[in-house]
């Protein structure tokens, strides 16, 4: 009998640590083809990336041991958008830069579950992989690949599960991806790419060529206790962010953080309030990993103000540790780590002014969406309706028929200057009534739905998805059959069960469109279908 779905977190469980890493390190060895087709023109780095990602997970299970290089590899992945050669790359083939995102993304997972013990990581990794194969059988127009990857995995667990009971594997057991049979037994499957570019130069350097700037940009007391304390983990009882592993010494490098002042409650006093663009705050990052959050701006080193921070790239904070050393922050972690949460309190003080000592760098963006930028530093926090109807004007002016490349242009313009709710209101208000126009567009929120991890900004973009594929009714729109963007929209919100359970909107939103009002309904309903 065929398997439709992944392996399930019990089913992993029954393989020990070694193997599952094995199984995760196949499973992207076998997508690797897909990972590239889409992005022909991508920077070598790319490539790079990737294969030291499923290099590193392989040499780990073969070895049965873990290696700290991966954290730093994960950090890479997981911060790609500021290699620099990517920087400029997804500046100009923006209409590829979610795809390539989700390819990072997934790499990255697969990174974390040779270095983690958690099953659920090995289960995330996977879920990942699929996510990237579905968003090529859009690219390709096939609908059977991610079938193909499902049943390719379930053929590699059951051989690691025989292998498991043969020769009694236990949790040590260093397990090779020799022990595998062929990758298709049956020939490659129609439509799935038998060739991708393979680097030339292996491992991707972690080396920084910055790193000797950045250490001599840091305090002496932290670059000693760095030296003497690779991979140090802070672990603080009821910290929000969980434990963090500082960078090594040798990975660190410098990095700039760019925040506008337009959701600040000092806006209103910034000379440049009225000129899009942003503040460059020089940093350098030290932590390396964390399982919950990004890891940029957690703990930084601000060169500018030369003092300890943290900073929040979605609400646009910054937060200084002014007269605080290294000492002090080891002896009260989640004070200061944890003032991103809790707010600041003395000596943490909130950054308010930053034009008096940051450069002011002027936003790049297409001449007709100026008038947009300006219209979007308008609207304060309390979304005001004028200027956003103002705005929406503009759009559908702008943008009657806009491609995929046009839609990222603008939402890379202003996703930086707006909150979460009003980014999305305005998502929805570029795209078209036609479903023959506006799917293409519906494809790029979905892949924006799959990597947000906040709930709200999904829940949103559910909103939006449903309210473009879906008219209102009392009745489950699923039973009379479904058009395959439909379909898809369905399936984005299947794979995110935990929304379900943290925005309870999602199901009165369900219910709006005539579609089942919770997931365990959705899943029964399309297996009567699909049956």
């Amino acid at each position: 009998m065929k398997r439709k779905e992944l392996p399930t977190d019990d089913n992993l469980k029954t393989l020990p640590r070694w193997a599952r890493v094995a199984l995760v390190a196949r499973s992207m060895r076998r997508v690797m083809p897909l990972l590239f087709k889409p992005l022909p023109d991508a920077p070598k780095q790319f490539s790079q990336m990737l294969e030291t990602a499923v290099s590193f997970a392989e040499q780990a299970a073969a070895a049965g041991s873990t290696h700290a290089q991966l954290l730093r590899i994960w950090n890479r992945l997981s911060n790609s958008h500021s290699v620099p050669a990517f920087t400029k790359w997804y500046a100009e083939n923006s209409s590829k830069k979610f795809y390539a995102s989700e390819v990072m993304r997934a790499a990255a997972q697969v990174t974390l579950a040779a270095w983690s013990t958690k099953v659920e990581t090995v289960a995330e990794a996977l879920d990942d992989l699929r996510s990237v194969v579905e968003s090529s059988q859009i690219e390709f127009e096939q609908n059977r690949l991610d079938r193909h990857f499902i049943e390719g995995v379930w053929r590699d667990f059951d051989k690691l599960a025989a292998l498991r009971s043969e020769q009694k594997w236990s949790n040590l057991t260093a397990v090779s991806t020799i022990v595998f049979d062929e990758m298709w037994p049956k020939g490659v499957p129609q439509g799935w790419p038998t060739e991708h570019r393979v680097a030339k130069t292996l491992p991707f350097s972690m080396q920084s060529q910055t790193n000797e700037k950045a250490v001599a940009a840091l305090p002496k007391d932290i670059v000693t206790f760095l030296r003497k304390n690779p991979d140090y983990e802070i672990r603080s009882r009821g910290s929000e962010c969980g434990p963090l592993i500082l960078n090594r010494l040798e990975y660190l490098e410098l990095s700039q953080h760019e925040f506008s002042m337009t959701m600040s409650d000092w806006a209103e006093e910034d000379p440049n309030r009225r000129v899009p663009g942003s503040y460059i705050l020089n940093t350098v990052e030290l932590v390396c990993f964390c399982e919950h959050y990004s890891t940029n701006g957690l703990l930084s080193w601000f060169i500018d103000y030369e003092c300890f921070g943290c900073y929040d790239d979605d609400h646009g904070s910054v937060n200084l540790f002014l007269g605080a050393n290294w000492n002090d922050i080891l002896a009260r972690p989640n004070f200061f780590i944890g003032s991103q949460w809790n707010g600041p309190t003395k000596p943490i003080v909130q950054l308010t002014n930053p034009w008096e000592r940051l450069k002011f760098r002027k936003a790049k963006a297409p001449e007709k969406l100026v008038p947009l930028l300006k219209a979007l530093h308008a609207i304060d926090r309390s979304f005001n309706p004028k200027a956003f109807a103002y705005l929406s004007d503009l759009i559908r002016k702008y943008f009657k028929s806009p491609a995929s490349a046009e839609f990222q242009k603008l939402s890379d313009a202003y996703e930086n200057l707006a909150d979460s709710e009003l980014h999305v209101d305005l998502l929805k208000a570029v795209s078209c009534r036609s479903m023959e126009q506006g799917e293409p567009f519906v494809r790029e929120l979905m892949l924006y739905f799959k990597s947000t991890k906040d709930d709200y900004d999904a829940c949103r973009l559910a909103e939006a998805m449903l309210g473009l594929c879906f008219a209102k009714s009392k009745r489950f729109p699923i039973k009379a059959g479904l058009n395959s963007i439909q379909r898809e929209v369905c399936t984005c919100l299947l794979r995110r069960k935990s929304l379900w359970s943290r925005e309870p909107e999602l199901s009165q939103l369900m219910k709006e469109h005539g579609l089942p009002d919770s997931h365990k309904k959705l899943e029964v309903l399309f297996k009567e279908v699909d049956d």
